[in-house]
């Protein structure tokens, strides 16, 4: 469990440095701000926050665990 726990939150991590490079680029080549830059943020946030807990998705999928907390965070994951 301890390798879902580190390296499937690096996945998602790897994302978050592209988001702010297009995020800042597009902007200025298009020489207007960027449209939904709350939603951005937003987003952004949230895929650090489920980053954490992506592991949980893990231990629903292998069936020996049957709690529903672990079946509530496949869910958020899956969403």
């Amino acid at each position: 469990h301890l390798f879902w726990f580190f390296g499937h939150p690096e996945v998602y991590i790897i994302a978050l440095p592209f988001f702010g490079i297009v995020s800042e680029i597009i902007p200025v080549f298009a020489r207007k701000p960027m449209f939904g830059y709350m939603g951005l943020i937003a987003a952004t946030i949230s895929i650090a926050g489920l980053s954490i807990t992506v592991w949980a998705h893990h231990m629903y999928v292998t069936g020996g665990v049957l709690l529903p907390f672990f079946s509530f965070m496949t869910f958020l994951i899956a969403v």
